[in-house]
């Protein structure tokens, strides 16, 4: 029997015959029932399902935020800080025209005339406070837009008998003046607010 004879290539001289395959070896008896399953291969491909998005695939419109006039806003600042300001002034005044009352001091004008004047500037004040508190609430709903048109004309009305009767009774003419300035520009806000929404 001749010694097989390594080649520098790896081979072996004489050539050796084939070898058969050795069979996997048997698992114990014991095992089997833990021997894996024999697996295909390439693995089956599974079928490619998208995750569920936590956000909508469809999008509606985006709402348009209605935009705030500018106008009416500002006034309405305004009109809410001079209308604190004639609250507290009429305050004051009625407890000047009071003690005038009391003492009987002639000012040149009755007493009754000062008393109404009086009892009007806490009225308009009441009314600016109210005006602006309105306008600064709802200068970005043009659905309000007649609201604030009516308030703005009586805003005006009551500015204008203010005047008259500071006029009258020598009170302050220039805050008279100011608070005509107010409600005017209240009103034409009012006004391009209506010319938005027709």
């Amino acid at each position: 029997m001749s010694v097989p004879n390594p080649q520098p290539d790896g081979s072996m001289y004489p050539p050796q015959a084939p070898q058969p395959a050795q069979p996997y070896p048997a698992y114990p008896p014991e095992q089997q029932a833990y021997a894996p399953a024999p697996q295909a291969y390439p693995p089956a491909a599974q079928p490619y399902s998208p995750a569920p998005q936590g956000y909508p695939q469809a999008y509606g419109a985006v709402p348009v935020t209605p935009q705030r006039n500018t106008l009416v806003f500002v006034a309405s600042i305004l009109l809410i800080v001079g209308g604190a300001f004639y609250v507290i002034a009429g305050l004051i005044a009625l407890l000047g025209v009071g003690v005038i009352a009391a003492s009987g001091t002639d000012v040149g004008v009755s007493t009754g005339v000062l008393v109404i004047a009086t009892i009007f500037v806490l009225l308009v004040g009441i009314c600016a406070l109210v005006a602006g508190i309105l306008g600064v609430k709802n200068a970005a709903n043009h659905q309000k837009a007649g609201l604030l048109f009516n308030v703005g004309i009586g805003l005006c009305a009551l500015a204008v008998i203010n005047l008259i009767l500071n006029i009258v009774s020598g009170g302050n003419i220039i805050g008279a003046v100011l608070l005509c300035v107010l409600p005017g520009l209240y009103l034409y806000g009012a006004i391009t607010m209506k010319n938005q929404v027709a």
